[in-house]
């Protein structure tokens, strides 16, 4: 049986800590033990969670900083890491210690049930497990583990105050397969119900397409956790190459472009706009299918390339419109499109000079 270290996060939860706490106590006379990691809570959640624990600390604020500093501190072969507001049972225990035990480097999750048995919370826990299974990302909700030898060769955790689960196990799945562990484990509905199911699976999913689309995470984590100042653990040494997250320049783009085509198309458009069924299924397949697939691209692309180039990608589509449809449909374009045109050539090339020049 391998030695299990659990680590436990908390921050200012006073009011179900000791009841979540007390039903975990039967750990410490298993092979493993309970280390509490408190990021500086400003209520009573260190009294109650230090003497339910074989090591307490504090350390800076965000799960991140807190799981690192458990695991330097654990002394298990395997380090787990526990939401304080789950419930771990002992044959999940149970099952890991056989799943894991002829195995040396490993990591994984448990399958995520909430204690709320209803139907709209099944079908979320399992979606979570579908998509884990897809993805092989696992969630801090189904209680990632992992073998503290690869846990140390990965350096832990990276240092940001979200999506440090997403994060680690896009790391930990180029090491090794993920091994899911069939026995749940029961996380409380607490949050999703003061907040409503629906919001915060909306709320979940846009925080993580901004990640994806490479938002920092201090910026997601500033409006997940308003409450939390983040400031103070701003040691991360990263590069911050835009005053903006890329992907609301992109969205600022798309709005001012709109408008400006409605306003200009109010002055320079003689045909009358008659609404019909084909002018809404075209504006439908143009603004969403086609200028969503659009903006799915532009997002990756901004993982490679700065802004400004982009932009020049948008903005030279309708020029090579513009000469295709004059070259091969015999179309005049016009002195108002060729003019057009040279402003956008134009414009594309003091943006690259003034960058290159930079």
């Amino acid at each position: 049986m391998k030695f299990v270290s659990v680590i436990i996060p908390v921050l200012n939860e006073e009011e179900f800590l000791k009841e979540r706490l007390t039903a975990l106590q039967w750990l410490r006379n298993k092979y493993s033990e309970i280390i509490i990691v408190d990021g500086g809570s400003s209520d009573h959640s260190a009294k109650i969670s230090a003497p339910m624990a074989d090591t307490f600390l504090f350390s800076r604020k965000g799960r991140a900083n807190q799981m690192n500093a458990g695991a330097k501190n654990a002394r298990g072969e395997i380090l787990l890491f526990l939401h304080s507001d789950t419930v771990f049972l002992e044959n999940s225990f149970e099952e890991l210690q056989k799943r894991i035990a002829k195995i040396d480097i490993f990591w994984g999750w448990f399958n995520l049930k909430f204690t709320d048995r209803s139907l709209i919370f099944s079908l979320i826990s399992n979606s979570m497990r579908i998509r884990s299974s897809l993805t092989k990302i696992c969630t801090g909700d189904q209680t990632l583990f992992v073998s503290a030898k690869l846990f140390n060769d990965i350096g832990g955790f990276p240092d940001i105050p979200l999506m440090e689960d997403i994060a680690i196990s896009k790391m930990l799945k180029k090491e090794s397969p993920p091994v899911f562990i069939s026995k749940p484990v029961f996380s409380s509905v607490r949050r999703w119900e003061s907040e409503g199911a629906l919001k915060t699976i909306l709320t979940m999913w846009w925080l993580r397409f901004q990640y994806w689309a490479s938002v920092e995470p201090k910026r997601l984590a500033k409006s997940y956790y308003p409450q939390i100042d983040f400031s103070v653990n701003d040691t991360n040494k990263s590069r911050q190459f835009f005053k903006f997250p890329q992907i609301n320049i992109l969205l600022s783009q798309a709005f001012i472009g709109i408008i400006t085509f409605f306003i200009f198309s109010m002055f320079f458009e003689s045909q009358n706009y008659l609404i019909s069924v084909s002018l809404i299924t075209a504006l439908f397949y143009q603004g969403v299918i086609i200028a969503g697939f659009g903006f799915i691209g532009q997002t990756w692309l901004l993982k490679k390339y700065l802004p400004s180039k982009i932009t020049i990608i948008s903005l030279s589509q309708p020029v090579f419109g513009v000469i295709l449809a004059w070259l091969i449909l015999g179309e005049d374009p016009g002195i108002e499109l060729i003019f057009a045109t040279i402003l956008v050539v134009a414009g594309s090339y003091i943006s690259v000079k003034n960058r290159t020049s930079k």
